[in-house]
């Protein structure tokens, strides 16, 4: 069974929980979620941080639950 830190960034839980089972590419994901490769790359590399409609594209890329992306929107004020 996978366990990721739960400090884990939601780059970290992409690559591990949907690119690297399914050997999917940046580029064949990022046009799955309705994202530019520039975007899904630093959202993967923790440059950019999670907004709702980042985490909307990403769950229905993936096909989960928006709550999953959610998690790791920073709080307001940050």
């Amino acid at each position: 069974m996978l366990q990721l830190d739960p400090n884990a960034g939601a780059g970290t839980l992409i690559r591990e929980l949907y690119l690297n089972p399914t050997g999917m590419s940046e580029k064949e994901a990022a046009a799955l979620c309705g994202l530019d490769v520039e975007e899904f790359s630093a959202i993967l590399c923790g440059e950019l941080p999670m907004n709702n409609m980042r985490a909307l594209k990403l769950s229905r890329g993936f096909n989960t639950h928006i709550s999953l992306f959610q998690s790791y929107i920073p709080p307001k004020g940050n």
